[in-house]
Formats: C-alpha cells, sequence, structure tokens
C-alpha cells in the first residue's frame, strides 16, 4: 500500500519531529494508527513526540494501539467528539 519512497523513509519520520512534520504533509498523513508495543528506539522517540504535539491530539487508546488524528478541519468533529 506504500510506495519504496515511503517505507524508505519511514524510520526517520518516527525518529527526526522535523522530518514527519515534512514527510506527513508530503504524503498528506490525517491519522496514526500505531502498535504502542513497538519497542524500536524509533518508534519511541516518535511515540513520545507524536503525544506531545498538539497538532496530533490522541483520539483512541487500548492494551495494543494508540490512533491520533491531524488537528484540520476535516476532523474537527471527530476529534470533538472522541474527546
Amino acid at each position: 500500500a506504500y510506495s519504496v519512497e515511503f517505507l524508505q523513509t519511514y524510520k526517520d519520520m518516527q525518529e527526526y519531529p522535523e522530518l514527519w512534520k515534512v514527510y506527513s504533509e508530503q504524503y498528506n498523513i490525517n491519522y496514526i494508527f500505531f502498535d504502542h508495543h513497538d519497542i524500536t528506539p524509533w518508534a519511541r522517540s516518535f511515540l513520545s513526540h507524536i503525544s506531545q504535539n498538539p497538532e496530533w491530539p490522541m483520539v483512541y487508546q487500548d492494551t495494543s494501539v494508540v490512533i491520533f488524528l491531524k488537528l484540520n478541519s476535516d476532523n474537527q468533529n471527530l476529534i470533538n467528539s472522541l474527546r
């Protein structure tokens, strides 16, 4: 479902918040569905940064996954209803 180019940047996107901003806009990422048991250093870094980013509010968490939505006009009603 993802291009080779995207997969090559995936780890860097997770590890470096400045690259996340660039690539999430380039690939028009609108939500994050993430296994919070991923113990790789880049996943830990990503979850730490994204959970503190006000542009990506967390709308769901259970024992396995966490979901963040991009704060934009398309998602605003859904974000409001899930918080």
